[in-house]
């Protein structure tokens, strides 16, 4: 949630209050948020701001499948990071 107020902000907008955890909840929309969030937690680390396990319950919302098993042969890529964050950025538009 927190990944996708962050990125409203980044752009300017005001989402209402629970607009950011209703869109999250569903479907894409959470593994996208799930993405952005993971990254944005994966810079705080590198930069010494962070270091708790919710990186791997974010990274299991997007490398993994509803079932619980990894993704084979899943790679965390910039283009991938950019599509996450584009289809928020339409959905925070559309609102």
């Amino acid at each position: 949630m927190e990944a996708v107020e962050r990125l409203a902000d980044a752009r300017g907008c005001t989402l209402a209050v629970g607009w950011a955890r209703a869109s999250i909840d569903r479907g894409e929309m959470r593994r996208h948020s799930a993405l952005v969030a993971y990254v944005h937690d994966l810079v705080e680390r590198v930069e010494g701001r962070s270091g708790d396990e919710v990186s791997l319950a974010l990274w299991r919302r997007f490398a993994y499948t509803r079932q619980g098993a990894p993704i084979q042969g899943f790679e965390l890529t910039l283009p991938a990071v950019r599509d996450a964050q584009h289809a928020l950025l339409r959905a925070i538009a559309a609102r």
